[in-house]
């Protein structure tokens, strides 16, 4: 089974009151803010998925710059992995 990551910076000029990750990824999938999971689903999709962080990761962001970090397992010939992401303030 590979293993696929993709990591990002952005930055925050104030902390939103909720995150929103919005994916689209081939089977199981991992979502990590500043180094912490946040996010682990398992499964099969094959269209776009918004996922709301967990309340109790807003603690995990700070004002400036933040990582975040996607992590699927493809078991198949091929894995498609697209993401953005939104602060609702």
């Amino acid at each position: 089974m590979e293993e696929i990551w993709a990591r990002t910076t952005f930055e925050l000029r104030r902390i939103p009151s909720r995150l929103v990750v919005v994916i689209f990824h081939d089977e199981d999938v991992e979502v990590f803010v500043n180094g912490r999971k946040v996010v682990d689903r398992e499964g099969y999709t094959s269209d776009y998925v918004r996922i709301t962080v967990p309340a109790g990761a807003r603690s995990l962001l700070r004002e400036g710059e933040n990582t975040i970090a996607i992590h699927c397992r493809q078991s198949g010939r091929t894995q498609t992995l697209d993401v953005g992401l939104r602060g609702v303030f």
